[in-house]
């Protein structure tokens, strides 16, 4: 029964392009037809007969690895055995007929995983989708979260991200060197590690879990899907026009760059600060008049509250009659005269504070005889300050 699967594959179209997630996988080199089996078995296919070539000891510890070529030699990455999942790689030597340690620089961050799938061109590798054993309970298997990529010039392995496709409910459909597809009881999910992106897409209702396998014609633009039937178990053969992945419902990054989540941290950190400083800048430009003090520049300076009462009055009116301000100052103790001249000592210190505080050249504060009445004197602010005072706040 074996023999007869694997002949199914050797005959299809898709026999050359290594599996990416099965425990036994056919492959062709230099026009002979291989069978490598779960536990490191090597076969040569001649006929209807599998010849077993290779001479490495069973050693039951890259199952459900995954399995490329490059130049035509067979590597393995990952795998589990023994309660635990492989970070390294193999490579099968024909010289030899044994399977060799690839050498590779890899970071100390890659847990390894197996089980998953993996998409590559000239340069680069991706695995991803995995499984990796739990570091608490060896029995039990957790989705692996990470995406590794490899360099095929440097041999260069390294952890490039965490996934933020979940892959434990979807199903494989199809896959090629740039891209795969999977699928849900709802959606398609065409998966793009070159780009870093997922592309959700509606699926179509002949799509299940009975298909066999699915084949892509980039110049027909169309799927051909075996699968088997629910009611007779014959195998049908379906074409599907590949239309539906041509409007996605939504996109996403398909996994997140640690470097870059500490960069954007960084800068988050950064333009906070920057704010922090632009807004001070700002706060310290308002200057803000309260009940006894005012505040310019960032610095603070104390008022007597009838000092404070007497500059907010002239803000708000043009011009204040000088007799309505000895009520500011009175005292049933001190006669007209004594209170007049202490308005006037008053009206001349306050005067003296803000010329020296708003740096100002002239007076800020004028007395004058009144248009009106020309026994009568008014106080106003000169036409100097009375620009500034338009940008003071007046806390009330």
């Amino acid at each position: 029964m074996k023999l007869y699967i694997i002949l199914f594959f050797i005959s299809s179209s898709l026999f050359g392009q290594l599996s990416r997630s099965n425990d036994s996988i056919t492959f062709k080199l230099n026009n002979k037809n291989y069978y490598l089996g779960a536990f490191n078995e090597v076969y040569l296919i001649q006929n209807d007969s599998l010849i077993r070539i290779d001479k490495s000891v069973d050693s039951r510890v890259t199952i459900n690895s995954y399995v490329f070529e490059i130049n035509d030699t067979i590597i393995k990455y990952g795998g589990y055995g023994f309660w635990s999942q492989r970070n390294f790689m193999y490579y099968f030597d024909f010289s030899s007929s044994e399977w060799e340690l690839y050498k590779i620089t890899a970071d100390n961050q890659i847990n390894g995983s197996f089980a998953g799938y993996h998409n590559s061109d000239e340069n680069r590798i991706f695995f991803y989708g995995g499984k990796e054993v739990s570091s608490e309970n060896r029995l039990q298997q957790l989705r692996s979260k990470e995406v590794v990529e490899f360099n095929i010039k440097t041999r260069e392995l390294k952890k490039i991200g965490d996934l933020n496709l979940d892959f434990e409910k979807k199903t494989f459909f199809y896959c090629n060197n740039k891209y795969s597809l999977f699928f849900d009881s709802a959606f398609i999910y065409k998966v793009d590690p070159f780009s870093n992106k997922v592309s959700k897409y509606y699926k179509p209702t002949v799509i299940s879990s009975s298909i066999i396998n699915a084949e892509y014609s980039s110049q027909k633009r169309v799927f051909e899907i075996k699968k088997t039937l629910d009611k007779t178990g014959e195998i049908d053969t379906i074409i599907l026009s590949d239309n539906f992945l041509l409007n996605p419902i939504e996109s996403y990054k398909f996994y997140e760059n640690p470097s870059n989540l500490y960069i954007s941290f960084i800068l988050l950190f950064l333009m906070l600060i920057s704010l922090f400083v632009v807004r001070k800048k700002k706060l310290s430009a308002i200057t803000i008049i309260k009940s006894q003090s005012i505040i310019h520049k960032g610095s603070l300076y104390d008022f007597d509250f009838e000092n404070i009462k007497l500059l907010k009055l002239l803000i708000i009116q043009d011009e204040v009659n000088f007799n309505s301000l000895l009520e500011l100052y009175s005292n049933s103790d001190l006669s007209y005269g004594h209170i007049t001249r202490i308005t006037n000592q008053q009206i001349d210190k306050l005067s003296i504070r803000l010329k020296s505080i708003f740096k100002l050249k002239n007076d800020p504060i004028i007395k004058k005889k009144s248009k009106i009445d020309k026994r009568q004197r008014t106080i106003l602010l000169s036409d100097e300050f009375r620009d500034i005072s338009k940008k003071i706040k007046i806390n009330s």
